[in-house]
């Protein structure tokens, strides 16, 4: 199995927390239709569905309950390394 890249479990988590693709796409300022093909591909990587979807509204399958929960601290974890990266390049150096 090919392993989910990084940004794919962020919009995972982002569809989960806005209840849609739009309200993902919006939040994270990127298209719909890159979303949602993001979605595809990492449900199309892990081989089951994380979502059932409606035309009203999008819910987390058990599959996908139990990604969002068990990625939920690491993608914490990355965000802030990422971010105090940033902040050391942002610090004069000394030397």
């Amino acid at each position: 199995m090919k392993s989910a890249s990084y940004n794919q479990i962020v919009i995972f988590h982002t569809i989960a927390q806005e209840g849609s693709i739009r309200g993902a796409a919006r939040k994270l300022e990127i298209a719909p239709p890159s979303v949602s093909q993001s979605l595809k591909l990492l449900e199309s990587k892990l081989g089951i569905p994380l979502f059932r979807r409606s035309t009203r509204q999008m819910k987390l399958t058990e599959a996908g309950q139990y990604l969002l929960e068990n990625t939920a601290d690491a993608i914490s974890t990355l965000d802030q390394a990422l971010e105090g990266v940033q902040t050391l390049s942002r610090a004069p150096s000394v030397g």
